[in-house]
């Protein structure tokens, strides 16, 4: 039998990549011969890098930037290993696991991390952006 794991991330615990490969170790516990096939997924939001990143053809990279209440931090995003595109997830900068539940603050808080990140993947001369919202 084929089986297609395609799992989102566990918002806070595990991401599409380690749910999928966990719920592939239990099935091939139970079922040896079969084939299991991962594709961990995302929904644009946290998790997104690990998943695309999955696939393969891509390097992760930094860049300085502020969380949503200002503190520096150093964001990732991915460029394709031809460096024709880049993916970058708004969480990374900007999501709500930057923040403990007593520093979420939805009137100040920002997403100007985000843009920080945007300029230096256009620094580094990537033109065509896909951006995890």
């Amino acid at each position: 039998m084929r089986v297609v794991i395609a799992p989102d991330s566990f918002k806070g615990s595990l991401t599409s990549v380690e749910v999928a490969t966990a719920l592939a170790r239990g099935w091939l516990d139970g079922r040896p011969d079969d084939e299991v096939l991962l594709a961990p997924l995302a929904d644009g939001g946290e998790g997104t890098l690990v998943a695309i990143e999955a696939a393969g053809g891509w390097e992760r990279r930094s860049a300085p930037a502020t969380d949503p209440i200002g503190r520096p931090i150093l964001a990732q995003w991915l460029a394709a290993t031809d460096g024709s595109h880049a993916v970058v997830e708004l969480a990374e900068a900007s999501g709500l696991s930057r923040l403990a539940t007593a520093e979420r603050d939805p009137i100040n808080a920002s997403t100007f991390g985000t843009g920080e990140v945007l300029r230096a993947v256009l620094e580094a001369g990537v033109r065509s952006i896909t951006l995890g919202i």
